[in-house]
């Protein structure tokens, strides 16, 4: 009578609990571990050519060339000097949002001149505003 407890109240389930353990222990297959080293041939090389570089590459070096003429172009008509770095950002920035579109060679003079655009109403705004509160910070 000192049996298991589950035997006791139900001895149907105590034979398939243990029927299911041991139908999983034969299951179970014993686990090795192999190593196999990488099998390599002889050391391959290309010539590189134009040719052979993929599209984006190509696509990249003359995305960067338009944004350094756009930029270029920006800095010969900005005014002041206080207007160079961030024309640079907003140059960054519309090339970074330019690329991640379908057409970025397409788009990025469009994107490029609404940020020129912002940043150029951006800086003029900062202007006012020192030139409003010079006079509070010479008084301080």
């Amino acid at each position: 009578m000192a049996g298991n407890f589950i035997e006791l109240i139900c001895p149907t389930v105590a034979k398939a609990a243990v029927g299911l353990f041991v139908f999983h222990l034969l299951l179970m297959k014993p686990r090795t571990i192999i190593n196999k080293e990488a099998r390599t041939g002889p050391e391959v090389r290309f010539a590189l050519t134009a040719e052979n570089f993929p599209f984006k590459a190509v696509q990249e070096t003359e995305f960067e060339k338009l944004k350094s003429r756009l930029l270029q172009t920006a800095l010969m008509e900005a005014d002041q000097a206080d207007l160079y770095a961030p024309l640079r950002r907003a140059a960054n920035e519309a090339a970074a949002l330019a690329w991640n579109l379908e057409f970025p060679v397409l788009l990025l003079p469009e994107l490029f001149a609404e940020k020129v655009l912002i940043t150029t109403r951006q800086v003029e705004k900062q202007r006012v505003i020192r030139s409003q509160t010079e006079s509070l910070v010479r008084a301080a």
